[in-house]
């Protein structure tokens, strides 16, 4: 049985495949150096907000800033102007919501990413936490590395955090796992590749090297 050389061409397959793996290498825990911290919420998963909270309220700074696309709660959609407030009770429990920024109607992933990439913009943040399910964070970290390049701006130390919940889990707005959902995201991520609103591989290929060569983030945590 002859053996398979480990140098291949790559294919699009291949790329696709490497860009998944490759978001795996950012190191443990630095996204609680971050300078603020952004969910995407959408399918009525209230883990994303809940996990990104913990960690924020855990290891908030200062005017650590808290960015919040789409709505997180069914009670928003009748009252709107009553978001912050449903952030003071269970099971969120906020004290102070004076650091954090929502915009609930963003209606799509390419809806958050151009607020966010506005706040980032805005604030001067030099570094922020993107917090997403797993299924759709390699997605939603490459449609908000696309504004960035869209618009001009410079690199930040942009960490992406799944959020930690079984992939058997159903959805709300599906009702189907989350397994069952990364067709769907992949036929996304090629049609908006060819609009230009998703990072393509080596656009991400681009953005890692200058995170591990550049990043202030990676040089306080290589620091002994």
């Amino acid at each position: 049985m002859s053996q398979l050389s480990r140098l291949m061409e790559s294919t699009p397959q291949s790329e696709e495949i490497a860009v998944a793996q490759f978001l795996l290498s950012f190191p443990r825990g630095i996204e609680e150096c971050a300078q603020a911290v952004a969910v995407f919420n959408g399918e009525g998963e209230i883990w994303r907000m809940t996990h990104a909270l913990k960690n924020w309220k855990k290891h908030e700074v200062g005017m650590r800033l808290f960015l919040i696309a789409g709505y997180f709660d069914e009670r928003e959609k009748k009252d709107p102007e009553s978001a912050l407030g449903l952030l003071k009770k269970p099971p969120f429990s906020l004290v102070s919501t004076d650091s954090i920024h929502i915009k609930m109607d963003t209606g799509n992933t390419k809806e958050q990413a151009e607020w966010v990439a506005e706040m980032v913009r805005e604030f001067d943040i030099k570094s922020l936490a993107l917090y997403v399910s797993h299924y759709h964070l390699v997605r939603a970290f490459r449609a908000l590395l696309r504004e960035f390049i869209k618009r001009g701006m410079p690199w930040i130390s942009l960490i992406p955090v799944p959020v930690t919940i079984s992939p058997e889990v159903r959805i709300p707005g599906s009702n189907v796992s989350a397994w069952a959902l990364v067709p769907g995201e992949q036929v996304r991520i090629e049609r908006y590749q060819g609009t230009g609103d998703v990072a393509t591989p080596g656009e991400v290929r681009e953005y890692l090297d200058w995170f591990w060569s550049h990043s202030p983030l990676v040089e306080d945590w290589l620091k002994p």
